[in-house]
């Protein structure tokens, strides 16, 4: 368990598998092998009679530190032609350089075997987004709070009081930070209402979670569901009248007021198959929410059930229309990148599949998670880590190449991110 000590540290947060197998007499190459910096395959030794070509070497395997490339296969020696030497294979990649591959030996008859060719070095990669120093100080914070409204907000749920989870509001600049809710109770998963002066979230002050509306000047908060299976996980429509929420396998959108509750979809289970996270388009005509591994909508009375993003095992989860209703941003794991979660966007109106939309974020080694729109050129996320499960606040920009700027200390849980802009 993570101490108070190192919590209270960040101040400043408060204040504002490696082998081969032996060449074969046909000039086989040998295996790659892959791993931090392991070495490939010599390439085969030619044929005795002279007329067998030398094998071509395997490539070398990736890693941080560059591989070391395969030698070329040995020429075949004897009366006849000369085997011709192998190629070397091409140095791995990675954030050092890997060593060019040996020339193939030429043949010893009279004529000679030509020479494999040196393998390429392999090309410095960037390394991954820095954790360490404060929020506020990556690279890219200049420029991303410069490009942001300075008098927006966004607001968050966080274990930094005491690991007791509540609700905070902070500038872009991490400026005028506010805790919203105190109390031992779980505040979470605020979101904004169109014009800034109110924020839906989850409550479990009276024992089930159920969704609450509060006055953001007053800070007064009012419960506004009363589902015996709870309710979480709410959103506001654009004009501000209606809110959508889940519970159990459904999600449903209910007024300000307390009134007009209605289901809007119904998913098969209250587990993976259930319906979660509905989010309304931006001209108010659909709903749109999850179901682990597609993201769907449909018409606010029932109707015209579509689907949007689908892959039938990665997870496809927490869907957020953006301001102008073209797009739509999500999260979701590429397996052959070891079902790291990122952020992806594809044009709300088509049918699309994970991994073929724009990834938003980079793949760090860490879960991206939970999007929330802070400009059509902006988005907000959780960064999580995957060995202490622990989140911070992120936005970056979205464009290719972009690094994140964290707006949260590392040592807290913070995470549900909204935005606001005046």
């Amino acid at each position: 368990m993570r101490s108070t000590l190192a919590r209270w540290g960040f101040v400043a947060w408060t204040i504002a598998a490696c082998g081969t197998h032996p060449p074969t007499d046909a000039g086989d190459a040998g295996p790659t092998t892959s791993g931090s910096g392991g070495v490939s395959g010599s390439g085969g030794i030619g044929g005795t009679d002279g007329t067998t070509t030398g094998g071509t070497g395997a490539t070398a395997g990736s890693s941080s530190s560059g591989g070391s490339a395969g030698s070329g296969g040995d020429a075949g020696s004897g009366t006849g032609r000369a085997g011709s030497g192998g190629s070397a294979g091409s140095a791995g990649s990675g954030t050092g350089k890997g060593s060019g591959g040996n020339a193939g030996s030429g043949g010893t008859s009279s004529t000679g075997g030509s020479s494999g060719s040196g393998g390429a070095a392999g090309s410095a990669q960037p390394p991954p987004a820095e954790d360490a120093g404060p929020p506020g100080t990556q690279p890219s914070c200049a420029s991303l709070v410069g490009m942001l409204n300075a008098q927006g907000w966004i607001a968050f749920d966080s274990d930094h009081d005491n690991f007791h989870r509540n609700l905070y509001r902070m500038h872009p600049d991490r400026s005028e930070l506010t805790q919203l809710t105190t109390g031992l109770n779980s505040d979470r998963e605020p979101f904004f209402s169109p014009d800034g002066k109110q924020l839906s979230f989850t409550s479990d002050v009276g024992g089930q979670p159920q969704i609450f509306l509060m006055d953001v000047a007053t800070r007064v908060p009012v419960k506004l569901t009363n589902r015996p299976e709870g309710a979480d996980e709410s959103s506001f429509s654009r004009d501000g009248q209606w809110i959508a929420f889940h519970s159990g396998a459904s999600v449903y959108i209910i007024k300000i007021d307390g009134t007009g509750e209605k289901l809007v979809a119904t998913g098969l289970a209250p587990g993976g198959n259930a319906y979660h996270w509905p989010a309304f388009s931006a001209d108010g005509t659909e709903l749109v929410f999850d179901r682990y591994n597609e993201i769907d909508a449909t018409q606010l009375d029932g109707t015209g059930f579509r689907y949007v993003v689908g892959n039938t095992t990665a997870q496809i989860k927490s869907p957020a229309v953006s301001p102008d209703g073209a797009d739509i941003a999500y999260q979701g794991g590429c397996f052959p990148e070891g079902g790291i979660l990122s952020i992806w966007t594809s044009l709300f109106a088509n049918q699309t599949q994970l991994c073929m939309g724009r990834r938003v974020t980079p793949p760090d080694g860490r879960d991206a998670k939970n999007p929330a729109w802070v400009t059509s050129a902006a988005i907000a996320y959780e960064r999580v880590d995957r060995v202490n499960n622990l989140a911070t606040i992120a936005i970056i920009a979205r464009v290719a190449g972009s690094s994140p700027c964290f707006l949260t200390s590392a040592a807290d849980d913070s995470r549900n991110p909204t935005w606001f802009s005046p």
